[in-house]
């Protein structure tokens, strides 16, 4: 299942976007620093903030999957962390799991802790126990415990987060996969409606923001169970069409775009005698047909098409579509 988010960038080869719930915290956060009387670049910067909290977490965790070995191909960014995407689901194994949920963690608490150190070594007029602990009034105690709160966050048996990983194994291995993963999820909402109150109770918009973020996570891997565990047991032959419309590479693209109006497909095999050489949908058949005039197919088709047979799983073949 596709997270909302949009392109950020694309750094070693692994594609980093930014989940539309980061893009609502800055509103939040926006909003709070008004409340406060501050000026709207400190919530900018307090969004930056916990942006960079995230960004050292990821970063140990890339480094630690460099280490074992893992290909990381994306990254979606959130208030709490990120939901990575490797190219193949050996990150599953229970020893990579553990290392890899203890790099965010303590990737977070170096950072507070060399953090807090540089902030004493220059000024000693720094109360790092203030209320509240992140307000856009005091950004240097914010930086310091946006880092502690993430790396705490995800010592929480809630699954998705870190430790909650480890409980959903025991859950899985206990009940069996479907109840175990709806369990873990629930488990997590749980867990984020409680933070959400905490930081209700205690006027804490970060706290909240975790909490909300925590039971985003949890709701959306819940729905995630829930679909894969009823596409389990079907193939690609389950849901494959059994009659369709072909291009063949050398067609022009007025007539193919003729033939492809005839046809309730959206996507179209391409073609070269017997082979499958690409695919071309048929919004790019009109659009290059506007731009650039009459052509070829084979000068607009998308190459490198992977092909899947009909006994193939359908849960795993998307999954392996959804990282490439």
């Amino acid at each position: 299942m596709r997270s909302p988010s949009l392109p950020l960038l694309t750094i070693f080869g692994v594609e980093v976007r930014l989940h539309l719930y980061m893009v609502v915290t800055l509103g939040l956060l926006m909003m709070y620093t008004a409340l406060s009387n501050q000026s709207f670049g400190r919530g900018l910067a307090l969004w930056l903030l916990l942006l960079g909290a995230v960004t050292v977490r990821e970063l140990g965790r890339a480094l630690m999957a460099a280490a074992l070995g893992l290909d990381l191909r994306r990254l979606v960014l959130l208030p709490s962390g990120a939901l990575a995407t490797y190219a193949e689901e050996t990150h599953t194994s229970p020893r990579k799991e553990r290392l890899l949920a203890l790099a965010g963690p303590i990737s977070n608490f170096i950072a507070a802790v060399t953090m807090t150190l540089m902030i004493f070594s220059v000024t000693s007029r720094f109360n790092l126990f203030e209320r509240h602990l992140v307000e856009p009034g005091h950004l240097l105690r914010a930086a310091v415990w946006l880092q502690v709160l993430l790396g705490g966050l995800h010592l929480l048996p809630a699954s998705p987060l870190d430790a909650g990983t480890f409980l959903r194994q025991q859950f899985v291995r206990v009940r069996g996969a479907a109840r175990g993963n709806r369990a873990a999820a629930g488990l997590g909402q749980t867990i984020g409606w409680a933070l959400v109150l905490i930081g209700t109770f205690t006027q804490e918009m970060i706290v909240i923001v975790l909490g909300g973020c925590a039971l985003l996570t949890a709701q959306t891997e819940s729905h995630a169970s829930l679909a894969q565990d009823a596409a389990r047991g079907l193939t690609m032959g389950d849901v494959m069409l059994t009659e369709w419309t072909s291009l063949s590479a050398s067609e022009t693209l007025e007539d193919a775009l003729q033939r492809s109006t005839h046809s309730l497909q959206e996507v179209f095999p391409v073609l070269r005698g017997p082979l499958v050489v690409g695919a071309v949908t048929r919004q790019q058949l009109l659009l290059s047909l506007r731009s650039d005039g009459n052509g070829y197919v084979q000068g607009v088709m998308s190459r490198g098409v992977r092909a899947a047979s009909p006994a193939d799983p359908l849960v795993q073949t998307l999954k392996d579509a959804s990282v490439r």
